[in-house]
């Protein structure tokens, strides 16, 4: 069989989107309501949607989505589908690596060196309910929109229970799919108004963006996580063949042989496993715990502070008082980060500042931040004085 039929076998047919039971009895209270939202959860608005996008990019307009739903739903799946497509209509590459962030801080990274009509995605974007940044953190999605909005940056937004308040018009939620076909149906929204108002469903396609991106193995495996634990030599020879992903001649060494994934898990080249690789990274992350990222991004920025201010001939901060330091700080941040801080977190910044005076702290904050000790020892000259 040539590769244009075995593509041909790979697409969907039969489709039928499956619900739990739960999500079936809110569907017939949804029903039960008016026969207005009836009509609207049988209205298949892929065409409009897939037509949005391509005016979108045809007026040059920014394009912004907030996608939510449960856990292993697609959402993330939906999210690199858009930005596949918005990529490709802007005759982009599809890179993964480009355009992923774990959250608000990463992404504000990137945007640092974006480009004009770059696409982000903001992979279960959340923002602190409670805090002394909490507040700050809204506020600066405010600055982040000013910036893209400038840059004609394209951005869908991740969110596992909520629609974030982004300014996005529409917004997805998860409607049940098909995962003998990798067909996902998802409920869309208008929120350009703030309150989600119904207007029909959308379709996706997910088989077709594993196979544009040269995996045909997806369907027997179920995906690069593999759920249905199978190995190499349960997988249809031809499929393996014709995935370009998949490097010819491979060394059967290197496969992944415990079928918590896809067995070509370590060598696949396709977009969707480096970005099974970089949700990777984050969950090692998290496994290790340690703090969130609002208090990371306090402790580094102080760290750097302290480095500037640090006066080793005498083993203090070169300032007056703490009150001099606080002016002297708020004057230095805005060339470390573009994030505002609260008052009191200002005032934290200027205590940890002090607190790095004392070496077994530096040690504890060095670690925090994976720094070598010694190497910044060395660097600030860190001697502590002999009483």
């Amino acid at each position: 069989m040539d590769k244009k039929e075995l593509i041909k076998t790979l697409q969907p047919k039969n489709i039928k989107f499956e619900l739990d039971e739960f999500e079936q009895i809110r569907l017939m209270d949804l029903m039960d309501m008016s026969e207005e939202i009836k009509i609207k959860l049988h209205r298949d608005l892929t065409s409009t949607f897939n037509n949005w996008l391509t005016g979108s990019h045809r007026r040059k307009d920014q394009i912004k989505i907030n996608i939510k739903g449960r856990p292993r739903s697609g959402k993330s799946l939906i999210g690199m589908k858009i930005i596949f497509v918005i990529d490709k209509l802007n005759g982009r590459t599809f890179d993964v690596e480009q355009f992923v962030c774990a959250n608000q801080k990463v992404l504000k990274k990137k945007l640092q060196k974006t480009e004009f009509s770059f696409s982000y995605l903001v992979d279960e974007n959340a923002f602190a309910n409670v805090g002394a940044g909490s507040m700050t953190e809204m506020l600066q999605l405010k600055d982040i929109n000013n910036i893209i909005a400038k840059n004609n940056n394209n951005l869908v937004y991740i969110t596992p229970n909520v629609f974030l308040n982004t300014g996005a018009p529409y917004s997805l939620e998860y409607f049940g799919k098909d995962l003998n076909n990798w067909v996902s149906r998802f409920l869309i929204y208008d929120t350009s108004k703030g309150m989600p108002l119904l207007l029909g469903y959308v379709v996706f396609d997910i088989g077709s963006m594993f196979i544009e991106n040269g995996c045909l193995v997806f369907k027997e495996l179920g995906g690069c996580t593999n759920p249905k634990r199978k190995i190499e030599s349960q997988i249809n020879k031809e499929l393996i063949e014709n995935s370009e992903c998949i490097p010819k001649n491979y060394d059967v060494k290197d496969l992944d042989d415990s079928t918590k994934s896809c067995p070509f898990y370590n060598i696949c080249k396709s977009q969707m496993c480096k970005y099974e690789h970089i949700k990777d990274e984050w969950i090692e992350k998290e496994m290790k715990g340690g703090l969130d990222v609002r208090d990371y991004e306090r402790l580094e920025v102080g760290f750097e502070l302290f480095k500037q201010f640090y006066d080793p001939s005498t083993h203090k901060l070169t300032s007056k008082n703490a009150k001099e330091l606080r002016v002297k700080i708020k004057l230095k941040i805005p060339s470390l980060t573009s994030s505002k801080f609260t008052g009191v977190e200002m005032e934290e910044i200027s205590i940890l500042m002090f607190s790095l005076l004392d070496i077994s702290f530096l040690k504890d904050v060095c670690g925090q931040l994976d720094l070598n000790l010694d190497d910044e020892i060395t660097k600030l000259s860190y001697l502590v004085p002999s009483e």
